[in-house]
């Protein structure tokens, strides 16, 4: 819930200021710490079979859910999130004038996916 919270205040500093490599890090800093705490939470609840029969009972047939809990694409997803979210980071603070536009990167974000599907397809099947 920090991250949660914390984001309006990164989002009002942000659009009060030009573009800095400091404002630009805590903003996505922040956005990294949500996705790596998307993260953990998926992963517990892969493991946790208590946990994922109550996901499994209120999902509907068109979440990322199945007969173990979260799909193992759920936790692709987000460590594509993150590796993208250190990129963008990297490339706002390194070239502060891009601000928030490096952002434009999660374009590649399914592709990426796919791609890694099709390498290991068994991904998709767990």
């Amino acid at each position: 819930m920090l991250g949660v919270v914390f984001i309006p205040v990164v989002t009002s500093i942000i659009s009060n200021v030009e573009p800095e490599a400091s404002t630009n890090a805590m903003y996505n800093g922040t956005m990294i710490f949500i996705t790596v705490i998307e993260l953990l939470m998926i992963i517990v609840v892969r493991r946790e079979e208590r946990l994922w029969k109550k996901v499994e009972n209120t999902a509907n047939a068109n979440t990322k859910t199945m007969g173990h809990g979260l799909r193992l694409t759920a936790v692709l997803n987000s460590v594509v999130n993150i590796i993208l979210f250190v990129i963008a980071l990297i490339i706002s603070v390194t070239k502060p004038a891009t601000g928030q536009y490096s952002l434009i990167i999660f374009v590649a974000a399914p592709f990426i996916q796919k791609v890694v599907v099709k390498i290991c397809p068994e991904i998709k099947q767990k």
